[in-house]
């Protein structure tokens, strides 16, 4: 799993059962307690923001993240961590291409980890940059 530290983002690894789902993952990124086995000072964009996306599925080759309108009450270099960590965990954890940001069942674009905004499905490339921050 990845997670927010500073201004960029870290690798953690975290054991999930076998079978885990998407909404196993989502629900860890929620989850206090995944913070504390963690190691270090890091953060989730979405444990106290749980609010922020309304679902999780893979269909096909791509995840689709279900983002609330609230997202866009955060600050853009927030929204950047946020749409990083989701999308580096889920390529790290299921066998997919891409992360396909949507709202109100439509695609919509987000910023890459330079704030440009992209109208595709979102990869590992787009937020790569973070972990170097």
């Amino acid at each position: 799993m990845y997670f927010i530290r500073g201004e960029g983002l870290v690798g953690r690894p975290l054991v999930f059962p076998s079978g885990f789902t998407e909404l196993n993952l989502l629900q860890s990124l929620i989850d206090e307690t995944t913070l504390a086995g963690a190691n270090g000072s890091v953060r989730s964009g979405l444990a106290q923001r749980s609010d922020l996306v309304e679902g999780l599925i893979v269909v096909d080759d791509l995840a689709q993240v279900s983002l609330s309108t609230l997202f866009a009450d955060l600050p853009g270099s927030e929204q950047v961590l946020v749409l990083g960590q989701l999308t580096l965990t889920v390529l790290a954890n299921f066998n997919i291409s891409g992360v396909e940001f949507r709202q109100n069942a439509a695609a919509v674009a987000v910023p890459d980890a330079d704030g440009q905004p992209i109208s595709r499905p979102a990869t590992r490339a787009d937020y790569v940059k973070l972990l170097t921050r």
